[in-house]
Formats: C-alpha cells, structure tokens, sequence
C-alpha cells in the first residue's frame, strides 16, 4: 500500500489536505534553509524557537504554493525564479536580511542558499532522484551528505554571531543536530508525498489570505517598523519575479496539469504526487549517515582558532561560489523571460 492513495469515489473530499502539504513542505524548508545553513546546535536554540520558525516557514511554503499554481514551472528559469520568490521572502518577511548589505544582500543569502539549494535541490531535484530509486537515488543523497558534512566543518573557521559560541568540532554533539534535522526533513518529505495537493478537490482561497495576513503582521512588527522602506524594496523584487514568471509561463492554471493514469492531476509542477511509497524515501538515509562520517573525518584537522585557516578560507570561498552562481542564476532566469514572447493566447488572457 502506499501513502496518500486517492479517495474513495463517492467518499467526501478529505479536509486540510493543503495545511498538511504546507506544514510539510515548511518542515522540509527549515530543514534546508534554516538549520541546515547554521549547520550546528545555536546559543538560542530550543523547541520553541524551532517550532515558531517551522510555522514560519510553512506560511511562507503555503505562498509559494499558490504562486506555483498560478505560474506553473516550464523549465530551469521559472524553477530559478520560484526559488527566489521563496528566498525573498523568508529574507525579506521572516528576517530582515535582504535588506542589511543592499545590493549584494538581494542575492545573499534570498538567492544563492534558499532559491538555489532549498528550492531547486531541496524541493525539487533530490526528491525526484530519490523517488525514482536505485542507485542514483543513494549517489545522489550521500553526495548531499558530503556537501552538508564539507558545509558544517566550514563553520569551525567561522567568527561567531554576537551573541552566539564559536562552531567546534562535537561529534556526539553534532551528530544529534544532524539526526534531528534529518528527521524533521524526512517527515517533511512523507508529509508531502501523502498529502500532495489533488487538482479535482475544491480549494478554499482563506487558508492562502491568512497566510498572507500572518506573513504581513509578523513582517510589519518585525521589519516595517525599524525599516519603513523595507516593503518598498521587496515589493519590486517580487514584482520583477512575478512578471518574470508571467512571461515564462503565460497565465497557465490548473486547468493545464497533467492527469495521471489514476484521474490525478499532478497539482504541482515540482513533481509531487498522491500515492508514493513511504519506502522510496529509503536513500534518503544516506544524507545525515555520510555527513556525520564526513564531519569525523576532518575533526582531526579542526582549527585551533576561528576566523583564519583554511576551514574559513572555505567557508568564505563557500558564500562567494554560491553569491556568484545565484546572481548568474538571477539574471539568466530574468533573461529568458524577457526573451520569451507571449503567446497571442496568452497575451489575451
């Protein structure tokens, strides 16, 4: 049997089945781009504060979604775009990041770490990978594990925050942090593969307004009031990125997904669907196996000071790759849509 099977015919639609894929889907996104970036137990780190910033997340995923309906993925450019609709507004609504270090802040971290590793690996690609199975399925995940494990060393080298201790090489330590992220992220991947959204049932829009409306209450006490011009500047970045996922993808809707051999429409263009095994997320086991066996193997060389040495050299070398990659990403996803031309269809519509 497998998890998420389609109703029953006749049987009333099932409740909340779009919360659920949300909550998900925000479990997955804290894993990715919350804990995962700090990539070690925090000085304020505690259940409260990561449930709080999960429920966060999930409002901000439960935008996405609609933005995902409205403007279905055609391609690397719109995925690009999504990914970056999704970073700016956890950088520019959840935090206040995007708008610290203007320009370079739009792509770092909005971009470069929640757009393109979140959303286009963390969303996207491994999923696909590890659903399909074999040893593709296993490669793909232990090379996550690498990077995660290479991520996590990086931060030995790293000055801390005010307020936060120094990252030191903990094993025990660490190997707790990654199997409770791991965990979180897993759950998070089930969750959305047994509550995929299904095209047929009716949606209400009051879930996406509350969202909206939490969002924007948490985003005005936090932001708005000591930046006042905040809402200027996300509003154009979102702007652009919409218009630009316009042109990619017209005004598709719902109306256009593709329907499987059941009668199911593949509701989200990122691939997730109702009825897929719980077992096929099997390799996902690799990712925390082979970081924390990276992790061990490089305590051995763990600096005896932080901010010099080549572990920082990587951690920054880390944070430049990815700044450069993102703002490449940016503009070649805005250059496609501005040469793309709309459709008289869709010019129409």
């Amino acid at each position: 049997m497998t998890w998420g099977e389609p109703p029953i015919e006749g049987a009333p639609p099932p409740r909340g089945r779009g919360l659920v894929f949300a909550l998900g889907l925000g479990a997955v996104s804290w894993a990715w781009s919350e804990v995962g970036f700090w990539a070690h137990f925090r000085a304020d780190d505690n259940p409260v504060v990561w449930i709080l910033t999960w429920l966060l997340y999930s409002l901000a995923a439960g935008v996405v979604v609609a933005v995902l309906r409205r403007f279905p993925v055609r391609g690397a450019a719109s995925l690009i775009l999504v990914g970056a609709v999704y970073g700016w507004l956890v950088e520019g609504v959840i935090a206040a990041t995007v708008y610290l270090a203007l320009p370079l802040s739009i792509i770092w971290t909005g971009v470069a770490w929640h757009g393109l590793l979140t959303v286009c690996i963390g969303w996207y690609a491994l999923p696909r990978v590890v659903s399909r199975g074999g040893p593709r399925a296993y490669l793909a995940c232990a090379l996550v594990g690498i990077a995660w494990g290479l991520w996590s060393v990086s931060w030995w080298g790293a000055p801390p925050d005010d307020g936060q201790t120094a990252a030191t090489p903990e094993l025990a330590s660490y190997a707790i942090f990654v199997a409770i992220v791991s965990m979180a992220g897993a759950c998070g991947y089930l969750l959305m593969h047994t509550q995929a959204p299904i095209q047929s049932l009716p949606r209400s829009p009051w879930p996406l307004r509350a969202a909206v409306a939490a969002l924007a209450g948490w985003g005005i006490l936090n932001i708005v009031i000591p930046l006042p011009w905040a809402p200027l500047v996300l509003a154009a970045l979102l702007a652009i990125a919409i218009t630009a996922l316009r042109r990619l993808s017209g005004t598709a809707s719902d109306d256009t997904a593709v329907v499987d051999d059941r009668g199911l429409a593949v509701a989200l263009p990122l691939g997730w669907q109702p009825g897929v095994a719980a077992s096929s997320l099997a390799p996902f086991l690799a990712v925390p196996a082979v970081a924390i066996a990276t992790y061990a193997a490089l305590s051995v060389v763990a600096p005896s000071e932080t901010g010099q040495g080549p572990f920082y050299v990587g951690f920054a070398a880390t944070v430049a790759v990815l700044s450069v990659l993102g703002t490449g990403a940016l503009l070649w996803s805005l250059w496609q849509a501005w040469r793309h031309t709309p459709t008289h269809a869709e010019a129409e519509a």
